[in-house]
């Protein structure tokens, strides 16, 4: 009927509860499971999570996930961040591309947030912190190939370009299926929407 509801539900045990996978298999399936939970926010919903840290993300007793804080969850082009978090995620961010305080600001505020207006991309840029967080260790506990985790690397390299072929969280949950199953995956086209394609600040 054209709103959204919501259900309170309480939760007691965090990802790091869960019992850790056993094969590669079960880490590809939780982790997918996780990064499911924003494509579904941002595909079927049209919501965003505005504050995107460890702690956040959560399991039922049967491995099912949810978030924990639905005062959190904002509408595309809110600007409820946490100004200290934005400067933590800039901070990760401008690491990996080897820029400036100033230079990782400028290019966050025009192109992968204009005006600070939030989009799902602020789960794709960050997908890294998700993927690390889910109760295991993919080094450890995953029996991970050489293949799937160059593979793996380079899903979280493409999540966290600044150009404008960025994935959608149900992207890069597609390439994490397709890396194991191939050790390769497909840049494929983000599909246009509005509530996540917004144009550039100037």
């Amino acid at each position: 009927d054209g709103h959204h509801y919501i259900a309170v539900e309480y939760i007691d045990f965090d990802m790091f509860k869960l019992a850790p996978p056993s094969n590669l298999h079960d880490c590809v399936d939780r982790a997918v499971k996780a990064v499911e939970l924003f494509a579904h926010l941002d595909d079927d919903l049209h919501l965003v999570l505005a504050d995107f840290k460890p702690g956040q993300w959560m399991a039922r007793r049967d491995g099912s996930l949810v978030l924990q804080d639905v005062d959190d969850v904002v509408n595309p082009g809110s600007k409820s961040t946490y100004k200290d978090q934005v400067e933590w995620h800039q901070s990760r961010l401008r690491h990996f591309h080897g820029l400036s305080k100033e230079e990782m600001n400028r290019v966050w505020f025009e192109s992968l947030f204009p005006r600070g207006e939030l989009s799902s991309r602020y789960a794709s840029i960050n997908m890294d912190l998700l993927l690390d967080n889910l109760g295991f260790r993919w080094s450890r506990h995953c029996g991970e190939t050489t293949e799937f985790r160059n593979c793996r690397e380079a899903v979280l390299e493409w999540s966290r370009t600044l150009e404008d072929e960025w994935p959608s969280p149900q992207q890069i949950a597609d390439a994490l299926r397709q890396c194991e199953a191939t050790n390769t995956f497909e840049h494929t086209r983000r599909m246009p929407a509005i509530w996540r394609d917004f144009p550039p600040a100037h």
